[in-house]
C-alpha cells in the first residue's frame, strides 16, 4: 500500500510517499504512522482521542473517507492513501 503525504505532512514525516504492508482498516494505518513518526504525528494531523483531526483530508484510492466509511473504511495492498491539510483561505 502506498501512503503519500502532502504540504506539511512532508515536513513532519520528511518523505513524499512510503510504501507499508496492508493493514485492515484506515484506522489501523493512521495507527501504524503514529508509531512511526511519533508525538509530531499524534498532535499534528493524525489522531486526536481516537478520532482524524478535523485539519485533516484523507481519500484513499482518490476518495474522500468521509463518503466511504471513514476510519474503518477497509483497505488493501493495492490501495493509495493520500493525506493533507485542510487548507483555508479568503
Amino acid at each position: 500500500m502506498v501512503v503519500k503525504f502532502f504540504a506539511t505532512f512532508r515536513k513532519i514525516t520528511k518523505e513524499k510517499e512510503i510504501v507499508v504492508e496492508a493493514v485492515p482498516t484506515l484506522r489501523d494505518l493512521l495507527e501504524l504512522l503514529v508509531l512511526r513518526y511519533g508525538q509530531p504525528a499524534n498532535d499534528n494531523f493524525l489522531l486526536r482521542e481516537g478520532q482524524l483531526h478535523p485539519d485533516v483530508i484523507l481519500l484513499v484510492n482518490g476518495r474522500a473517507v468521509e463518503h466511504l466509511q471513514g476510519l474503518d473504511t477497509r483497505l488493501a495492498s493495492d490501495d493509495v492513501v493520500s493525506i493533507f491539510p485542510r487548507i483555508a483561505g479568503g
